[in-house]
């Protein structure tokens, strides 16, 4: 600030000594010397009335500078924004098009030209002038925030927003950017990741402006909407809790710790719905007609409710007041038919605590229904309490039988490494229901773990020949592959691909196959390109590139692909002594004998083959 005040009265004091020299001399008289400086002397001037806000005077000196030879991209730039402070738009674009073109690269003109045309409300324009500063500085972090907000706000496009609002965090990984700009980058790709779906990106960013800034009421405000449209409850209460600690509690925020209450049956939703039952919007309704359900007033509750339920089909809250209603008047039928729908939408938002509470309100209204046990093995699957899901899936098939079900507890079985149950529950599965391709598939996946290739391969023909499915014919492929079928082995994998063109693993395992054996490089090579096409950084694709380049004798391509697949996996936490085998392969190939070694040595670690042991063995150094 200091600085900022010497230079302007240096400015003030040479404008001031410039006034006291002779006004005008004769032209003829005037060197070239003596006109530059006459042009420094009402440039200056210029300065001068443009800082007391005399933009006349200002323009008539800076015009009058406009006589000397230097930099006239400058005294057009004064120009334009004394004509943009008067408001004379059109000549304010005109000198700020004439600064461009006397130097583009002159960036205030640029942003100037940008506000003139936002000012004419010609945005496509000021977003071509956008584009010209990017093209002049790509890292220019306020022309990506302003090119963000102009197309999100004013033009509509949503993904060249979000593209603008990216770059910008990206240019923030490499170099320092103001934190306003990234605190709203975050807020806008938050609004427009929910705006698409995407609520787990969205939540994300927010949570990033958040806390950048604590303060970013917007931000907090939009992020706990989103959490309570997903009934993300626990954290939406944290993000509530933190909000109300530094603004004032809105009927909003209140509405909201009400409804997670009152889902949770706890009686602190009282005090919360009173707080935002006023409001005459759907959150004052809502928190109104369960206050009213709280306090036993059920006959005026349930028109309220039967009103909300049509407005917000997916709030859970109204499905459970009216069960609530519906049971105190011992309408059991209703009651069961609203619980029951609060315990699938539970499940469905992942409130798998509040769903197995409902579902046991639902049992002990009436006992011996199938669906409903079937709800709760699911919900104790997939909070990987197995033993307990498959409890209840049993239940479930002792009540009505079903093939289905006991296909899936027979997985269940397999996915805790249980063969020999699993194989029981596929074989029941099958009396039930003989041609079902699932369990025929399922029986050959288990028969393939136990390493009995011929069974598994029994298996999924059986499958195939009731349904013909890509992921049958692959996994077909892969037992007859274990027994050195390699015609048929061929033909499955192709198959496959005829009936799934995007089966990327198919390609992969048909081109390695190829490598593997020296047979079909081209092929080969052309399989597994199409599979990186589908899966471009799958390190596993990577591999097989790299080896098939190996067996055509390019070595350094091979090493490219294989170096790319080792990063991959080992970023991924899977590093595989396969792809530490073929590197130490190509190393050797390409006389770099040291290397060789030590990636054999890598692959050993992992596993202890006995063909990496000898190639060890003849190449290290004795």
């Amino acid at each position: 600030m200091r600085l900022c005040k010497i230079i302007l009265l240096s400015i003030l004091w040479l404008a001031e000594l410039c006034a006291i020299l002779p006004a005008e001399t004769p032209s003829a008289h005037i060197t070239p010397d003596l006109r530059e400086l006459e042009g420094l002397q009402n440039y200056s001037k210029g300065l001068l009335f443009k800082s007391r806000k005399d933009y006349r005077m200002a323009i008539a000196h800076f015009e009058k500078a406009l006589a000397s030879k230097d930099e006239h991209y400058r005294i057009y730039f004064q120009l334009a924004e004394c004509y943009y402070k008067l408001n004379d738009i059109k000549k304010a674009e005109y000198y700020a098009s004439f600064s461009i073109g006397e130097k583009n690269d002159y960036l205030p003109s640029h942003m100037l030209l940008y506000n003139v045309r936002i000012k004419m409300k010609d945005y496509p324009a000021a977003g071509k002038v956008l584009d010209a500063i990017l093209r002049v500085d790509p890292k220019n972090p306020k022309a990506h925030f302003l090119a963000g907000q102009l197309y999100l706000n004013r033009i509509g496009d949503f993904e060249k927003a979000a593209a603008h609002f990216d770059r910008l965090l990206t240019l923030s990984n490499e170099y320092i950017v103001d934190q306003f700009y990234i605190e709203n980058a975050h807020f806008y790709l938050g609004y427009l990741n929910n705006r698409k779906g995407n609520s787990e990106k969205a939540i994300n960013h927010l949570k990033n402006a958040v806390e950048i800034n604590q303060q970013n009421k917007q931000a907090r405000s939009l992020l706990i909407d989103i959490l309570m449209a997903n009934f993300i409850l626990d954290e939406a209460k944290t993000q509530i809790e933190s909000y109300c600690s530094i603004f004032p509690e809105t009927p909003k925020m209140n509405s909201y710790l009400g409804r997670i209450y009152y889902l949770r049956n706890d009686i602190r939703a009282f005090p919360h719905l009173r707080k935002a039952s006023n409001q005459m919007n759907y959150a004052g309704m809502l928190s109104k007609a369960l206050l009213m359900e709280l306090c036993g007033q059920s006959q005026s509750a349930e028109g309220f409710f039967k009103i909300i339920s049509k407005k917000n089909k997916s709030d859970i809250c109204p499905h459970v007041a009216l069960a609530k209603i519906y049971e105190g008047r011992k309408d059991i039928p209703k009651a069961l038919a609203e619980y029951i729908t609060a315990g699938i939408m539970m499940h469905d938002a992942g409130l798998h605590n509040e769903a197995l509470r409902t579902f046991s309100k639902v049992l002990s209204l009436k006992e011996g229904i199938p669906g409903v046990y079937a709800f709760i093995g699911k919900t104790y699957e997939e909070m990987n309490q197995i033993d307990l899901a498959i409890l209840h899936y049993k239940k479930s098939h002792e009540l009505k039988a079903s093939a289905k079900l006991l296909s899936h507890i027979g997985y269940l079985y397999f996915s805790r490494n249980d063969f020999k149950n699993a194989l029981r529950y596929f074989d029941s599965a099958l009396v039930l229901e003989p041609n079902d391709p699932q369990s025929h598939f399922l029986k050959g996946v288990t028969f393939s773990h136990q390493g009995k290739y011929s069974k598994a391969e029994s298996s999924f023909r059986k499958a195939i020949k009731i349904r013909e499915d890509d992921l049958y014919f692959y996994y077909l492929a892969g037992v007859q592959e274990k027994q050195n079928k390699i015609h048929e082995t061929i033909k499955a994998l192709q198959r496959a691909i005829a009936l799934n063109p995007e089966n990327s693993r198919a390609y992969n395992f048909l081109g390695y196959l190829y490598a593997d054996r020296n047979m079909k490089l081209d092929e080969s090579v052309m399989l597994v390109k199409r599979a990186l096409e589908i899966e471009p950084e799958n390190g596993a694709y990577l591999d097989s590139l790299g080896w098939a380049y190996y067996r055509q004798k390019k070595f350094s391509d091979a090493l490219e692909y294989l170096i790319r697949a080792e990063s991959n996996l080992d970023r991924e936490g899977s590093p595989d002594p396969v792809v530490y085998d073929h590197i130490g392969d190509v190393y050797q190939k390409l006389g770099i004998v040291q290397e060789a070694v030590r990636y054999w040595e890598k692959a050993y670690k992992i596993n202890k083959a006995v063909e990496i042991k000898r190639k060890i063995a003849r190449h290290v150094v004795k």
